[in-house]
């Protein structure tokens, strides 16, 4: 972290319900927790009534970042609120995982931990859980629900999240070293909520506040979205139904997150009222039918991101159905009532070319005169 920031606190994980931090500027947090290093990058702001916690994707493999070193994705980015970024630590189990879902180590889920300082330091600043925002894209989307499942009233903000990590190509790798020994079929019997997300909803018999940015690409339709879609429906009862989740449509064919000034847009205008989509609504036909209309429309619609500003929090998914469509119909009227004036057009000029009238202007005869030519 000396790369990053200048002020670095190291302490551990029964001094920071005490401990006064700083704010006004960014600082670097070591936390020893269970014989664990967790590493952190924190700036907390004055006035700031929101705390936002991200988390990293997965390292591309071209990335020269050094693995020995925390890594901390967007840690540039300046957002209105109080910021707090985490490392992975199951990272450090191999000198060769870009990324590793916050699996932990055996019977220790690193994420959770992870989760258990961070709510720590809200408190410090006098929040709770309802002030938590977890962000993050691809891998750091499926952190960010995990977290916002496990740590109540808190809020996720998960951009082309994945859904399922034993659907990812990198899953056998990772346990390999998490789970060193034990095979793919007791990893999944015994830590399954680890990697899956409703899995996880099941354990903690909760449905998490979560705004879901998803992509139209045929790799994450295929491998994430559509089994999410029809697994949220086969969930068995659960208690907590009240809290909501919003699925918007990235019109994309890539996996691929919101550019810098989307993301700004969406964690800052985003707050824990404001997701309108309710759990039992979350019908698979209607989700399934506005993911096909938007493949559909890919022409029409290739600019738009279903509608950013205001009209991102006011439709629910059956009214985002509705507005494509009405735009739709309003683009088939505008090049119907243009192919009516082609035609309108056409008759005239057929009029003129076959015309013998004296009675037509000069004008009018130089262009009969050059569809003659054209003949």
């Amino acid at each position: 972290m000396e790369q990053l920031v200048e002020t670095i606190i190291k302490i551990n994980f029964e001094e920071l319900e005490h401990f006064d931090f700083p704010i006004g500027f960014k600082f670097g947090l070591s936390v020893m927790y269970k014989s664990v290093e967790y590493e952190f990058l924190v700036h907390f702001k004055k006035n700031s009534d929101k705390v936002v916690c991200l988390g990293s994707g997965n390292k591309a493999d071209d990335d020269p970042h050094d693995n020995t070193r925390p890594y901390f994705h967007r840690w540039s980015w300046n957002f209105n609120e109080s910021t707090i970024w985490y490392n992975d630590p199951t990272r450090y189990l191999s000198i060769d995982l870009p990324g590793a879902w916050g699996v932990g180590l055996n019977d220790d889920y690193y994420l959770r931990n992870i989760g258990e300082i961070i709510v720590k330091l809200v408190h410090r600043l006098n929040m709770t859980e309802k002030n938590l925002f977890f962000y993050g894209s691809s891998m750091g989307g499926f952190t960010s629900l995990q977290l916002a499942t496990m740590f109540r009233e808190s809020t996720a903000i998960a951009d082309i999240p994945q859904f399922f990590f034993q659907n990812h190509v990198r899953f056998d790798h990772v346990t390999k070293y998490a789970f060193p020994g034990l095979s793919k079929e007791y990893i999944l019997e015994h830590y399954k909520y680890r990697f899956d997300f409703l899995d996880m909803i099941v354990k903690e018999d909760y449905i998490p506040k979560a705004i879901i940015v998803i992509d139209c690409s045929d790799r994450d339709i295929n491998t994430q979205y559509i089994d999410f879609i029809k697994g949220i429906n086969k969930l068995p009862n659960i208690t907590n139904k009240k809290n909501h989740m919003k699925i918007v449509f990235n019109y994309i064919s890539s996996h691929a997150p919101l550019d810098i000034e989307k993301s700004y847009y969406l964690v800052n205008e985003t707050t824990a009222h404001n997701l309108l989509c309710y759990f039992d609504e979350l019908e698979e036909s209607d989700l399934f039918k506005e993911n096909e209309q938007l493949k559909i429309q890919n022409n029409e619609f290739k600019d738009v991101l279903i509608k950013w500003g205001e009209d991102l929090y006011n439709y629910s998914i059956n009214d985002k159905i509705n507005y494509l469509s009405q735009e739709l119909n309003k683009k088939e009227n505008t090049i119907n009532n243009l192919n009516l004036e082609i035609e309108k057009q056409q008759e005239i000029i057929q009029c003129l070319y076959s015309s013998n009238s004296w009675k037509i202007t000069k004008p009018l005869r130089n262009i009969k005169q050059f569809f003659k030519r054209l003949k």
